[in-house]
């Protein structure tokens, strides 16, 4: 069970009333230590420690690499399967070896901490979809999709370029654009994620598309070649093969359709770079994208020092800042120290008093944004 903790004024402790668990004022009462104010999704949140059956939880444990994660929530007790609450963990800067105590000065610092990716000691993989070069119109909206060989949907995203984190696994990865226009274009790549993967792609490429004024031909060139030693450049079109660095293109000599895929692979002793445009003949009438996989990175599995926020609402979901890579906006910096009472199992704890903006993620790909939150939360140690 869980350690638990719950303020109570400080009039209350100079006449050195029992604590009991029940609910603290009526409404009226005066502010008090504990609390978690902002929005969520642009809507009121806040939760104040002793007011409406609300209580500070701590709990202090070792994770899997036995690293000490302290944390703290504010919600009703007895919270087994309660809703709508918030809960931060920050995990310790060191691995307990045997029991051994935490240190407070390296763990609670006034400064921004970094935000966890994925479950400690995870082998998932961050990987990075980047939109090509476009020829002719820029997207007005982006949709990103990664989904299992059944077709089941594993993580999605709105932004303009996107990051996942996902489990090894062979998956298709899906880009869906829509421009000014109105035309709408669908791209895709197979990916399989390795679990001994760890350096991530070592070969990459890029084609650059060359239109030629007052014609229905194209030059297309590598870009961007990342590959060291390249022995062979091979273009594939509509069945027929081509090889050499660049390919001169009379898009009305064959039969293609309005919207075609041109592959070009580049091979090397050490590896080989593939890349799929998507490339329209007339691209003011018809709209083409195309998205290359980046580099998928190993995840630091210790994480020491980070952050990771947990919501769940009102029906019982479960979000987390964990599950994808925070977006540039996203930040944990705590502003103040203060000493605080001990918890319920006996731990010594500090109050910690800052603000919060991040992204809590769900599986398949929902989730809710956490803006402008300021919050001042007792967090136990061991000494």
């Amino acid at each position: 069970m869980k350690a638990l903790f719950f303020f109570i004024p400080f009039s209350c402790w100079l006449m050195a009333c029992q604590p009991e668990l029940q609910p603290l004022g009526n409404g009226q009462a005066s502010p008090i230590a504990c609390h978690i104010v902002g929005e969520l999704d642009g809507q009121p949140l806040r939760f104040e420690a002793g007011i409406h059956g609300q209580f500070l939880h701590t709990d202090l444990q070792p994770n899997v690499l036995q690293i000490f994660e302290t944390s703290s929530a504010i919600k009703p007790d007895p919270c087994e399967g309660c809703a709508s609450h918030l809960e931060i963990t920050i995990s310790d800067f060191q691995r307990n070896n045997g029991g051994s105590p935490m240190n407070p000065d390296s763990i609670f610092q006034i400064k921004n901490y970094p935000f966890q990716i994925g479950g400690i000691g995870s082998t998932s993989r961050l990987i990075s979809l980047t939109q090509n070069n476009l020829d002719g119109l820029t997207p007005i909206q982006n949709n990103w999709s990664v989904l299992t060989l059944t077709n089941e949907l594993v993580a999605q995203s709105n932004e303009m370029q996107a990051n996942f984190l996902i489990p090894p696994g062979a998956y298709n990865t899906r880009l869906i654009s829509t421009f000014s226009n109105g035309c709408t274009d669908t791209s895709t790549n197979p990916i399989v994620i390795d679990s001994s993967f760890e350096s991530g792609a070592p070969c990459s490429a890029e084609i650059s598309i060359t239109r030629l004024p007052s014609s229905t031909s194209i030059l297309l060139d590598t870009f961007n070649v990342q590959v060291p030693n390249p022995l062979q450049v091979v273009w594939r079109v509509a069945g027929m093969v081509f090889t050499g660095g660049s390919l001169f293109l009379m898009t009305d000599s064959f039969i293609l359709n309005n919207v075609f895929e041109v592959e070009l692979e580049i091979f090397s002793l050490s590896c080989t770079a593939k890349v799929v445009q998507r490339i329209a003949k007339n691209p003011t009438l018809n709209c083409a994208t195309s998205f290359r996989v980046g580099n998928m990175q190993s995840v630091d599995p210790l994480q020491l020092g980070h952050v990771r926020l947990k919501w769940t609402d009102a029906q019982g979901h479960v979000f987390g800042s964990e599950m994808e890579k925070q977006p540039t906006w996203a930040n944990f910096e705590v502003t103040a120290l203060d000493t605080f009472p001990n918890n319920r199992a006996g731990l010594p704890t500090i109050l910690l008093t800052g603000r919060v903006n991040c992204r809590l993620y769900r599986v398949g790909g929902a989730f809710n944004d956490l803006r402008n939150v300021s919050f001042k939360m007792a967090f136990p140690y061991k000494p």
